[in-house]
């Protein structure tokens, strides 16, 4: 019998799903223990590595040891990306009573230590197999921007109370996280980032949105397949599109999208401030100022985002690597908006990938 210990950093959003609804609140919520925690069951891990291992065998690297793996729901929107920090192995017969006796040495709780019994695995170094391309997408903001959020968070700006109004009717979109720290001894522990010091979010749906939309424009430029010409439909979007977002499974089949992206956290200082915006609500059949109906953004002003993009690049065609390429231009170049406002989004930065750039060139 053989005993291995994974301990899993997550490095973005996940959703491991109960299957399961909160009535009117959420149509989806995680799976939880007895203490109410959130968890990793490990039939999801375990059926991630057997479909990681049956996609290897079929290519032929095993030996390699690299797949893409993610945990859980929306993995193409940014989630469950993880890193492996920690791995430790052991043998046991449990007919000897030796080793029963160092087995029972080995912890309950999930979060013990391996009892000194186990052996260190060395962890992979993490770059991505045969197939993929890994860049680092830096923005910084040419001026205000604002990806809405639900709950307001001791992150905004404080109102004027005797104005009778508390709160904004809109505001950035802000996430309390844990942050894990190295303690005495070796341990980690985990804290619960204070509310004054929350990020700002980026998720990596808004950026994905974006990018597909200008991939469209660019796919019939390149294609020269515009709307009169039949050559595309409206519904199931550009092949391009499809090629690299995905499609979703029916009964004609589906595929899965190629673009990874992560979510992004601006944290606060460095040059980061608010703007505030006054609007007038319009009448949506005269397009007309509404008497009474006033409403505010505060919006976030400067800042950088640092966001990870993963390619699967085995089999993309051209076309689709120069629709995705110039849509990225777009974006680092100020063309293309992300988030809420048509005076908002604006970024400009660049694209820095592991082979230099090479994949734009490659392809059938």
């Amino acid at each position: 019998m053989k005993t291995l210990t994974l301990k899993l950093d997550i490095l973005s959003y996940w959703h491991a799903g109960s299957g399961r609804g909160a009535a009117a609140l959420a149509d989806a919520v995680v799976v939880r223990d007895d203490t109410g925690l959130p968890y990793l069951p490990g039939r999801t891990v375990k059926g991630l590595v057997r479909d990681a291992m049956d996609l290897a065998e079929a290519a032929g690297i095993v030996a390699r040891g690299r797949t893409e793996l993610r945990l859980g729901r929306a993995t193409r929107s940014g989630h469950g990306r993880l890193r492996v920090v920690r791995a430790s192995s052991g043998r046991f017969d449990l007919r000897k009573p030796e080793d029963l006796a160092r087995y029972k040495k080995l912890p309950v709780a999930i979060d013990g230590r391996d009892g000194d019994v186990l052996s260190p695995v060395q962890v992979p170094d993490g770059r991505h197999g045969k197939g993929w391309v890994k860049g680092t997408m830096t923005l910084d903001a040419s001026g205000s921007w604002l990806i809405g959020g639900t709950l307001p968070a001791r992150r905004q700006l404080a109102r004027d109370k005797e104005k009778g109004k508390t709160g904004w009717d809109r505001f950035p979109f802000t996430e309390r996280h844990i942050v894990w720290k190295k303690a005495a001894g070796g341990d980690e522990s985990g804290a619960v980032v204070e509310k004054d010091a929350v990020p700002f979010v980026v998720p990596a749906s808004s950026v994905k949105g974006a990018l597909r939309h200008r991939i469209a424009f660019h796919s019939r430029v390149i294609r020269g397949a515009w709307i009169w010409s039949g050559k595309e439909s409206l519904e199931h979007g550009t092949e391009d599109e499809r090629e690299l977002f995905g499609e979703i499974r029916s009964e004609e089949g589906g595929r899965p999208g190629r673009v990874l992206l992560e979510d992004a956290r601006v944290s606060p200082g460095d040059g980061v401030a608010f703007a505030v915006f006054q609007h007038v609500c319009l009448d949506r059949f005269t397009q007309g100022p509404m008497d009474g109906l006033l409403f505010d953004e505060l919006a976030v002003h400067g800042g950088r985002i640092e966001m990870a993009v993963v390619l699967r690049t085995e089999g993309l065609s051209r076309e689709a690597r120069q629709a995705f390429s110039r849509a990225l231009d777009d974006l680092c170049a100020g063309r293309l908006g992300i988030g809420t406002g048509r005076s908002h989004g604006r970024f400009e930065g660049s694209v820095v990938w592991e082979d230099g750039g090479d994949w734009k060139e490659q392809g059938a």
